[in-house]
């Protein structure tokens, strides 16, 4: 009986590490499903790739070229080599630290990455500058070349940076619909000249941010600085903070929305189009050329456009929707439960061009 016993206990015991074994595989087999289509590149392993020994006995010329060797068999790519002669009459060196090499190197790869990944993880980025700028241009070079028969498809899709980022990150990007997720603060100047997209930003944004914005949808968690979203001409930009100086200068188009409670001053100076929507107003909200008044009938549709790209980041209660609807949200019903929070945009103002208020 009692060995009867020990023989099932130990069948039983097989079968649990059978079962282990095959789950183990299948874990392994997802991950390398997923390993497809997300990767990540760590900016810390960039900088300490190559560093030039004494460069007193070899010309540059032959240092450059030993370079491109050890890019070309480590990553599969290469330089244009016009940084060969920045090198030269830059920095005397050339050294995968070196902050334009950086550059140009983790633009190359994020060309390469972005054909066969669609989601791409950057990791350490330290503040580094010109990250991202121009993203896609492979993609669009493609697109132009209709005759290429062989030309595969371009997989990227999304972007998440763990870490802070310097100016000018995304600048020129194509006119693609691409997701950027920064999970830490950004530079001046972050996305300049945005076309299309998804764009979240979890910390600080310094000056400038959104500027040129043509449609790009964005969302900022935590302060922005002064000048957000000058020279707006599409798309829509939500706050959750505050409203900074000078917010929407220049605007010829879209919107601006915060949720926050901090509005300063001169919003909208010399603004041509577009709407910045504010829970209270004061004595100086409105810049040159710039008006207040309060939130009309038509404005429900672009709060709502502002909004809907971001229901889940911001928990918005859509009663199974999926979206915030005009049957749902509009002069009758004017509020919306955000982050578990009510907002009631009936007590919204909004600062428009001067000369579209009425007398």
């Amino acid at each position: 009986m009692c060995s009867r016993q020990a023989s099932d206990d130990e069948a039983a015991d097989k079968r649990t590490k059978r079962s282990k074994r095959v789950l183990k595989r299948k874990d392994e087999q997802r991950e390398s499903k997923m390993d497809k289509s997300i990767t990540q590149l760590d900016i810390d392993e960039i900088r300490s790739f190559y560093r030039q020994s004494d460069g007193r006995q070899k010309r540059f010329r032959t240092i450059f070229d030993e370079f491109q060797r050890r890019l070309s068999d480590t990553y599969g790519i290469t330089l244009p080599p016009g940084v060969r002669r920045l090198g030269r009459n830059m920095y005397q060196e050339i050294n995968s630290d070196t902050p334009y090499v950086l550059e140009f190197i983790v633009s190359e790869l994020l060309e390469k990455l972005g054909k066969t990944h669609e989601t791409i993880e950057i990791l350490n980025p330290e503040g580094m500058y010109n990250l991202c700028v121009g993203i896609g241009r492979t993609s669009a070079a493609k697109q132009e070349n209709k005759q290429n028969q062989n030309a595969r498809p371009y997989a990227f899709q999304k972007i998440i940076v763990k870490g802070d980022v310097g100016s000018f990150y995304g600048g020129m990007p194509i006119d693609r619909y691409l997701i950027h997720h920064i999970r830490g603060s950004v530079g001046r100047s972050f996305m300049d000249n945005a076309k299309q997209g998804k764009i979240i930003v979890d910390n600080v944004a310094d000056e400038s941010a959104a500027q040129v914005n043509s449609g790009a949808r964005f969302l900022f968690k935590d302060y922005v600085g002064p000048r957000l979203g000058w020279g707006q001409r599409g798309g829509s930009i939500v706050t959750l903070k505050n409203l900074p100086f000078n917010a929407g200068l220049f605007a010829a188009g879209g919107t601006i929305l915060t949720l926050g409670d901090e509005i300063d001053e001169e919003i909208g100076s010399g603004m041509l189009e577009g709407r910045n929507y504010t829970p209270r107003t004061h004595r100086n909200i409105g810049g040159r050329d710039a008006g207040v008044r309060p939130v009309g009938p038509e404005d429900y549709r672009f709060i709502a456009e502002a909004l809907n790209p971001f229901i889940e980041e911001l928990d918005i209660a859509t009663q199974g929707r999926g979206r915030i609807s005009q049957e749902l949200f509009n002069e009758t019903n004017p509020a919306l439960s955000i982050n578990g929070m009510s907002y009631d945009f009936s007590r919204y103002h909004v600062v428009v061009p001067k000369r579209t208020l009425q007398d």
